[in-house]
């Protein structure tokens, strides 16, 4: 009820709310739309929820990195291009106690206690990313040695070999 100046009182029956059934807020009761409805949040795979924590995980991503070298690796880094990196462990680098951080873009790993990865191969860190796995690929990559030294590489989009023994077999080969 609304009281005008001591004079009279207007009854208000109205129930003031959302009135759209599809709104997170509707209200049954509503007489009237008082412009309050919430249609909630788009969630990254297009679906509503009123309530954003609702919404569904977005599916997480992995590439492995692999690497195969004759010589221990002390600290790596690279760019990672096509995808955007969420997150880098596992692999070699976390077995050898490296200290791996990431960017959007960049991946770095190397040890505080100067420890080193042993010369082999397989995979070096495992790299959670958004966006389609098989448009990963790394580049700008600088891979050191214990001595702080770059060692050459050759890269391709998700590995890199490291040949820095010279395991030829000189001389006479032949009986």
């Amino acid at each position: 009820d609304v009281e005008i100046g001591g004079c009279f009182t207007v009854d208000d029956d109205n129930v003031y709310g959302c009135t759209e059934e599809g709104a997170c807020n509707y209200n049954a009761d509503a007489t009237v739309d008082d412009g309050s409805c919430d249609y909630g949040t788009e969630c990254w795979d297009g679906s509503i929820e009123c309530n954003a924590d609702d919404c569904p995980d977005q599916p997480v991503n992995t590439v492995d990195i692999s690497f195969d070298s004759d010589t221990a690796i002390a600290g790596f880094q690279f760019t990672v291009d096509g995808v955007t990196v969420t997150g880098a462990g596992g692999g070699a680098a976390e077995a050898a106690g490296f200290t791996v951080s990431n960017s959007t873009s960049t991946v770095l790993g190397f040890s505080l206690t100067g420890s080193t990865i042993p010369a082999g191969s397989g995979t070096l860190v495992t790299l959670d990313i958004e966006g389609d796995p098989s448009a990963a690929c790394i580049s700008n990559l600088i891979v050191s040695d214990s001595s702080g030294s770059a060692l050459d590489t050759d890269a391709d989009c998700t590995g890199f070999v490291i040949d820095v023994v010279d395991d030829n077999v000189y001389g006479c080969t032949e009986e």
